[in-house]
């Protein structure tokens, strides 16, 4: 017949395995409805959504207002989370044409906007050969969807080459 120590340590174990098995439901952050005044506010929001929402939330941020709300606190992983957000976009199936190529030059001012954040140039020159990959293949699509547009291909070359 088991012990009293056999029974203690099987309810024991019994109660952790149930517990480790017990999946607590992640908790949906709304999504901010007013653009980030500030750094603080954007990082709040990136911690807090999932890529999805976060992706959400970029649409509403004004493009010129992002050298405003950074400064001089641009991070490297924010900066990728950005790229990431918007390379999205174009890799998941999503609207039509027209509304891909706005969104392409929504993109392409971001994109430009985020180079004139402080410390920008000290910031590319520390992203991995992984994180430069995601930058190139963002502004492959872009290419892909602004190439009719001479104007905005000029525009790509020259915010692309900041990256480099």
């Amino acid at each position: 017949s088991a012990t009293l120590q056999d029974m203690k340590s099987t309810t024991t174990t019994t109660a952790a395995a149930r517990a480790a098995s017990t999946v607590i439901p992640k908790i949906r952050v709304k999504i901010p409805t007013n653009p980030p005044n500030n750094s603080y506010e954007f990082e709040k929001a990136f911690n807090e959504l999932d890529r999805q929402d976060f992706y959400e939330y970029l649409k509403i941020i004004p493009p010129v207002s992002f050298g405003r709300i950074f400064k001089e606190s641009l991070t490297e992983k924010i900066l990728n989370s950005i790229v990431e957000g918007l390379t999205r976009v174009f890799t998941v199936d999503e609207g039509d044409d027209e509304g891909r190529t706005e969104l392409a030059e929504r993109a392409l001012q971001i994109m430009g906007h985020l180079t004139r954040v402080g410390r920008f140039d000290m910031i590319v020159m520390f992203l991995s050969d992984e994180e430069k990959r995601g930058t190139e293949q963002l502004f492959d699509l872009l290419a892909q969807k602004l190439k009719h547009d001479e104007k905005l291909m000029v525009e790509l070359k020259r915010v692309r080459s900041k990256y480099a």
